[in-house]
């Protein structure tokens, strides 16, 4: 039954993930390709895949339909543009080849014994033009060099409308802006920025700025592209992450982007001041890189990337991290290539203007279905709950019940713990086995009978069985019955087995109990008489030790006598408690004092109990006959024994009052420790065997438990347990 529940919310846990990832697709439409570039190449797309000890160069055709690679050692691209690659391999430059027909191959065209260049500034008619820490470097497809222009630089531009390459050098206490020919690389202008340091360049083409934007001090200085006079500067109070050309207007304006939380900054340069823009930020994760085109925008996060239109409305998120300056590519009027070198995102361009529906319908739609999918799974759990407690309420019955669950074909199908226990099977046995195969044992087989008829007749019955097994007994009652369905057929059987050895013992103890409160008030009165005259003819006759020996064994006998009279009275009397709080650390110090002043040498009693009084609701003569006697019973294992130990332990904990009383004694065996409690059982000499008896019921008169451990030869401990 609850394997089958276990599957039902299995399946309604995985329903719930397919569904909420169906729901989080960002687009039908959208493809992702992480780590990898994805760049168009005629009617082709190559992809530059890298990983941590290789690269591969894939081939997809106009439907991104893979359809052949090459694999080469690794690349280490740095930037990756049309069919060239520029990598650092053991700290140089490398320039790579992508050839597609009639094969696609990778082929070096340049090794550069320079610092490593970090940026390819133009790829076109011809001539690959790089730059570096080092400089910038013009070749051909060949590798040759066209021309070179070395000098240290951070930063380098390519303006295609004035072909030419702006670039920025952080020096000392200054930076150093310097515009170059990108046909021969000669010095066109160059312009100086004292007290400057940490720049960045963001070229404005439309408006013939360039723009250096430095953190020490935090500043925008606005210059002219032509001549690189510095025309205006603008103080910013704000820390930046990527800086961008962003289409406003229809007009390319200079952007920054603030990683602010939770919602990142967008600010822009329009008449010389610095104005912030407002868009739909979804994503939880702080910004850490931002880039646009013409006519989108990405934002990267940590997990997550968003892109948007011209005018910031929200086209998409993507789980994939992007790396800066990703590049668009649009490959019809419906999709779009998203390329950085962390990985590439194929999407659709055709966008509505998102409203709040349209905006957030997936999030609406998968937590609704999460809301639903939980409260079935809440009812399902109840259900199970309900299912569980009728479960164990019949099943798992106290200790002597156990309940067997049988097949029409009388096959056992299910058993409990109390039942494999009582029918002495181990936890192992295995199920499925017909009825009578677990029934095996001698003292069962006559249950055999009464489950034939039970299953041909269909008669309910009721048997009681003896178990033995070692110095074990057990009483076993069976009854066995039909299990009947709502349209009155039976579907299989049922047979519970209840062990009632205990109910026996106390009717038994209970019987004795009366019979021995009957005896010894009968026998009071004439044991008080014998006693009387034997000590009245002892008084009249004279000192003849002839005459007076059989006198005085009839009162020494008759002394004994009584004794045993008021134990078993003593035992029907604990039936009537004289509940008082009693102060248990002043009742026990009393009693082992009284001890101290009769005891041997070589038997020491220790009381132990904690710091604070410990109180207790019980009737403290009875009590204090229970304990005498444990004490004795301690005494006489011990008998001559040297260094003899009683030791008596008072503790509490919440409502549970713990007593132990444990001595090094001679131990009892298994035989004697059956045996301990049962009336007139005793091992030593001249005693009446009803001392642990009167134990017993005092204890459990008083609602308690007694527990008894022994080893032969090594002592024993009663541990007594009394609840309030």
């Amino acid at each position: 039954m609850r394997k089958i529940l276990d599957s039902q919310i299995k399946c309604i846990l995985i329903f719930t993930f397919i569904i909420f990832n169906f729901f989080s697709v960002n687009s039908l439409l959208s493809q992702i390709f992480p780590n990898e570039k994805l760049i168009p190449n005629g009617d082709k797309y190559i992809g530059l895949f890298s990983q941590s000890s290789f690269s591969q160069i894939r081939v997809y055709d106009k439907n991104f339909k893979f359809l052949n690679s090459v694999q080469y050692q690794k690349l280490f691209p740095l930037v990756y543009s049309k069919d060239i690659i520029l990598s650092d391999i053991g700290g140089k430059c490398q320039i790579f080849k992508i050839q597609i027909k009639p094969e696609i191959s990778i082929k070096p065209i340049k090794h550069l014994e320079i610092n490593v260049c970090n940026n390819i500034l133009d790829y076109n008619s011809g001539l690959i033009t790089i730059c570096g820490d080092s400089g910038i470097f013009c070749f051909d497809t060949s590798g040759n060099e066209v021309w070179s222009n070395k000098f240290f630089l951070n930063e380098a531009i390519f303006s295609l409308k004035e072909k030419c390459i702006y670039s920025i050098s952080n020096l000392k206490n200054s930076i150093l802006i310097k515009k170059l020919s990108s046909v021969d690389g000669k010095l066109l202008d160059e312009s100086e920025l004292v007290g400057s340091r940490h720049a960045k360049l963001i070229p404005d083409f439309n408006s013939d700025k360039i723009i250096v934007v430095t953190k020490y001090p935090n500043t925008i200085n606005i210059l002219d592209s032509k001549k690189l006079v510095l025309t205006d500067n603008i103080k910013i109070d704000f820390d930046y992450i990527s800086t961008f050309l962003l289409n406003i207007k229809e007009k390319l304006v200079p952007s920054f982007l603030s990683s602010s939380y939770p919602k990142p900054l967008i600010k822009f340069i329009e008449d010389n001041s610095i104005r912030n823009l407002d868009f739909d930020y979804v994503l939880q994760g702080t910004v850490t890189s931002g880039s646009t085109n013409n006519n989108y925008l990405t934002l990267s996060t940590s997990d997550s990337t968003l892109v948007y239109n011209t005018n910031l409305d929200l086209l998409g998120e993507y789980n994939l991290i992007l790396s800066d300056n990703c590049e668009f590519y649009e490959i019809d009027s419906n999709r779009i290539i998203l390329a950085s070198n962390k990985g590439s995102i194929v999407f659709s361009s055709i966008f509505k203007p998102q409203n709040w529906f349209s905006k957030y319908w997936r999030k609406i739609i998968s937590y609704s279905l999460l809301i639903v999918l939980f409260f079935v799974l809440l009812s399902g759990y109840i259900q199970f709950r309900k299912i569980k407690i009728i479960y164990e309420n019949l099943v798992n019955v106290p200790e002597s019940g156990g309940i067997l669950i049988l097949s029409k074909s009388q096959k056992l199908k299910s058993i409990n713990s109390s039942g494999l226990k009582r029918l002495m099977l181990s936890e192992n046995t295995p199920l499925n086995k017909h009825v009578y195969t677990y029934f095996s044992n001698s003292d069962l087989s006559i249950i055999n009978k009464s489950l034939k008829s039970l299953f041909l007749e269909g008669i309910p019955f009721e048997s009681k069985v003896i178990l033995a097994k070692n110095t074990d007994t057990q009483t076993l009652v069976f009854r066995g019955r039909n299990i009947i369905n709502k349209l009155g057929f039976s579907i299989g059987y049922v047979v519970i087995v209840e062990d009632i050895s205990k109910t026996i013992e106390n009717e038994r103890l209970i019987n004795w109990v009366s019979v021995a409160h009957h005896i010894a008030h009968g026998m009071k009165t004439p044991l008080g008489a014998i006693k009387n005259s034997a000590e009245t003819l002892l008084k009249l006759q004279n000192s003849n030790s002839n005459f007076n020996s059989p006198i005085q064994r009839i009162i020494t006998q008759s002394e004994k006598l009584k004794s045993i009279v008021y134990d078993l009275i003593s035992v029907a009397k604990t039936d009537e408690l004289k509940l008082n709080v009693a102060n248990l650390k002043l009742l026990f110090a009393s009693i082992v004092s009284e001890y101290d002043e009769i005891l041997n040498d070589n038997i020491n009693i220790q009381l132990t109990y904690p710091d604070y009084d410990l109180y207790f609701n019980l009737d403290v003569e009875q009590f204090s006959i229970a304990i005498n006697n444990l004490i004795d019973n301690c005494i006489q294992a011990i008998g001559e024994r040297q260094s003899g130990k009683i030791n008596i332990q008072l503790s509490k904990y919440e409502s549970v009052l713990n007593i132990v009383i444990e001595d090094n004694g001679k131990g009892m065996n298994d035989f004697t420790l059956k045996n301990i409690f049962q009336p007139f059982y005793t091992e030593r000499e001249g005693g009446s065997g009803i001392g642990m008896v009167i134990v017993k019921r005092v204890v459990e008169s008083h609602k308690g438990t007694i527990e008894v451990q022994s080893k032969l030869g090594f002592g024993s401990k009663f541990i007594i347990n009394l609840f309030e």
